[in-house]
């Protein structure tokens, strides 16, 4: 059976919630953009219904979830810094609470594959509404991230150096230190997290993935499966050309063109990505096809099959699907074999810290069945949250399905606020 994303959620099983928070109830009235953030075409009334009937267990829940609302700069407790380490010196943001206070706990916060880095705006998002909460935070920048380049023995690094900049430009607690990892990164922080364990209190991921192939396929072809069920989407090109400009030059044999040629498709899927990464507009609008139409009309006739497989201009229909898998498959094991840490399980069994999965059920990039996968690889004791909403997408809200329905609506908010309480108290506690 074949199910698009109109469909209702799967079932996804519960996990821990961690310690009871201390501190009394409050309800959440005075949060009412919350919810209107989130909103598509409903109006206030209805967020005012859906927030309502939602309770908070933490004022710095209700801090997070206000910030959360309200996302601009905040001048005074924002700081570009460089955080020194043993590798060299690195650029980073720092996000911290009211007042600069002593003894908060921290967080490192990965970004994914994107032109933005640091300053990607979900990213931002997140870190300022931590620092409302009363903790401390810390983006690095990672070059080649930003450069769209898949390599995910880059995180270790990062890490060093977001714990090096939360020591020395921050009088955080260190001994409370969290690690969020954003898309293909998420997946990545938890096998940092394995190596860092002494080092972190807990580690959380935002639209991660568990198996590269099965990312890859849903990129390209626009299905994926979760126990029995399978579901159909409309993919996000952004994340195949991002996938292909890395991948296709280290393909095996000449099945997709010879390596000069599919080097040459590379490039230009970089030149792709890169515009979209820089214009804003989603990958998948006309805004690019008649850059598309020029890429492809200087690339050898032998690949441009390949092309239209990965880069269909906006109003043309995905190519051959069996090829599309076969694709697929052939880019995901060179990517292993390049990078044996995408699909690497080296200690994962091993985690105790308290883990939180968070991930869009609009996701158009890598989607939501691979949060479900990844939680069952993961130990279910150290599991505190695993949470699919449809209150964003691939990280941010302006992809969101939000219900229409003002109790639908409250629980996604309400499921939105467990998740969220539950990755602040993992290192208040």
């Amino acid at each position: 059976m074949l199910t698009d994303l109109g469909e209702t959620l799967p079932r996804v099983k519960r996990y821990g919630q961690g310690r009871r928070a201390s501190k009394p109830r409050l309800y959440v009235r005075v949060l009412a953009r919350i919810v209107a953030g989130f909103r598509s075409t409903e109006d206030a009334a209805v967020d005012r219904t859906a927030v309502t009937l939602m309770e908070i267990g933490s004022t710095s829940t209700a801090r997070f979830l206000w910030r959360f609302a309200h996302a601009g700069q905040d001048l005074a407790h924002e700081r570009e810094v460089l955080a020194e380490t043993t590798g060299g010196s690195r650029h980073a943001t720092v996000f911290a609470p009211a007042g600069w206070p002593r003894g908060r706990p921290g967080w490192i916060l990965l970004h994914g594959i994107t032109v933005p880095g640091r300053h990607h705006d979900a990213l931002r998002r997140m870190a300022r509404s931590l620092s409302a909460a009363g903790h401390y935070a810390i983006a690095p920048e990672v070059a080649t991230w930003c450069e769209l380049k898949v390599d995910p023995d880059e995180s270790l690094p990062a890490v060093h150096a977001g714990l090096a900049g939360l020591a020395a430009r921050t009088d955080a607690d260190m001994s409370r230190i969290g690690l969020i990892g954003f898309s293909v990164a998420g997946r990545w922080a938890f096998s940092v997290a394995a190596q860092e364990q002494p080092r972190l209190k807990a580690v959380a991921a935002m639209g991660g993935y568990w198996d590269i192939e099965r990312t890859l396929a849903a990129m390209v072809v626009g299905e994926h499966d979760w126990d029995g069920q399978r579901y159909q989407y409309d993919p996000d090109p952004y994340g195949r050309w991002i996938m292909g400009a890395n991948l296709l030059p280290l393909l095996r044999g000449d099945r997709f063109g010879s390596e000069l040629d599919r080097t040459r498709t590379a490039e230009a899927l970089q030149l792709l990505v890169r515009t979209a990464g820089q214009n804003g507009a989603m990958a998948r609008t006309p805004v690019y096809d008649s850059l598309n139409a020029s890429l492809r009309e200087g690339l050898p006739a032998t690949v441009r099959p390949v092309w239209d497989l990965l880069a269909p201009r906006s109003f043309e229909q995905a190519g051959d699907r069996p090829t599309a898998r076969e694709l697929a498959r052939l880019m995901a094991a060179a990517a292993v074999e390049r990078y044996p840490l995408l699909a690497s399980t080296v200690g994962l069994e091993q985690l105790r810290l308290p883990l939180v999965l968070l991930h869009g059920r609009a996701d158009r990039l890598i989607p939501f069945t691979e949060s479900l996968r990844l939680a069952e690889h993961l130990p279910a004791a150290a599991l505190r949250r695993v949470t699919i909403t449809r209150l964003f997408g691939h990280t941010r809200s302006r992809e969101a399905r939000p219900p229409r329905n003002p109790v639908a609506r409250a629980r996604e908010v309400a499921e939105f606020t467990a998740t969220i309480q539950a990755l602040l108290a993992a290192v208040e506690e």
